[in-house]
């Protein structure tokens, strides 16, 4: 019988909501695989509470200082040390998983995940189980099921996804479509669930411009699309996975690394920070890209050669492993 599994994303104000999704895809995938007492510790109304009504996952109450009980998986999304994360266990845990994103020193952790594509495994001490790089990155089921699909590329390309992320990124979305309002084609916007304003579409359009509030299955618009443009953070293996051919802007520092990587690798073209971004930016390269079927086809490839959709199934192996050897040794 396998022990509770807890997951505690990391989530709230300044926080992209991809650290939440990658911890929802891989409690996803271990109830697929036969773990049943499955939940989320979150913050008292955490606005992500509502995503996980929609797939049917338990949420609970975490409060700083909470003591957590042991003789449990914990999958941790972390990014403070372990002496400042804001709770404790009462007794050692069957299993912790972290989810690092720019190798912090984990003590007593079983498996360090980090699926950015620039992760080192020699930023971490020795110990814990690593699992580093895009092939452990948890996509949902639907990108995983995208991946599969064969996409083939138009000589001209007309129709483009943008996509900042699933938070309140309303007033960089609307700066990408400045440079889009003369495009002769269609435009799908997607907002995340995180976006409180609502987009101002350009003046006098060309392009069929058209806003998806919170879209069910968003990897369908990745999959109809030409080109995406898009933040530089998770969203990016999720278009690799899809095979779309990718824009990216930065809207942080930890995203400027992350995207630079991506583009020396060939899967996109970096278009630098947000703050720094103007209209003809977007236009220019917007219609490059477009116009370049070759150079779309050879970033789908490399794409999809980095992401192949089975990070989560990975680690959910991995994880199953450590357990099982728990038992083994337990006297």
């Amino acid at each position: 019988m396998q022990p509770a599994i807890r997951l505690i994303p990391r989530v709230g104000r300044g926080v992209g909501l991809g650290h939440f999704m990658r911890c929802l895809a891989l409690g996803t995938k271990l109830r697929d695989r036969g773990a049943s007492d499955i939940a989320f510790l979150l913050p008292p109304g955490a606005a992500e509470r509502g995503i996980l009504r929609r797939t049917g996952m338990e949420a609970k109450a975490l409060e700083a200082g909470r003591v957590l009980v042991g003789d449990r998986v914990y999958v941790v999304d972390v990014e403070l040390p372990r002496i400042e994360w804001p709770f404790r266990f009462a007794s050692r845990p069957r299993a912790v998983v972290a989810i690092d994103d720019i190798g912090l020193d984990l003590p007593d952790v079983d498996l360090i995940v980090n699926p950015n594509v620039h992760a080192d495994p020699v930023w971490y001490r020795e110990g814990p189980i690593l699992a580093t790089g895009p092939k452990f990155a948890p996509l949902r089921r639907e990108f995983v099921e995208a991946r599969r699909r064969r996409r083939t590329t138009r000589e001209r390309g007309r129709r483009v996804v943008v996509s900042m992320g699933g938070g309140d990124v309303t007033r960089w979305t609307e700066r990408v479509l400045w440079g889009l309002g003369d495009m002769a084609g269609q435009v799908d916007v997607m907002v995340g669930p995180g976006s409180r304003g609502s987009i101002r579409k350009p003046d006098g359009p060309e392009a069929e411009i058209r806003v998806h509030h919170d879209p069910p299955r968003p990897a369908i618009h990745f999959l109809e699309a030409d080109l995406a443009i898009t933040g530089g953070g998770s969203t990016l293996y999720e278009t690799a996975a899809c095979g779309t051919p990718s824009l990216a802007i930065s809207i942080n520092a930890a995203q400027d690394v992350h995207a630079r990587r991506w583009e020396e690798l060939g899967a996109i073209r970096y278009l630098g920070p947000a703050g720094e971004l103007t209209p003809g930016d977007v236009r220019r390269n917007t219609r490059a890209l477009l116009a370049d079927p070759a150079r779309r086809r050879r970033m789908s490839r490399i794409g999809r050669s980095l992401v192949d959709g089975q990070g989560a199934d990975r680690v959910a192996t991995m994880l199953f492993k450590i357990l099982a050897h728990s038992r083994a040794i337990r006297p």
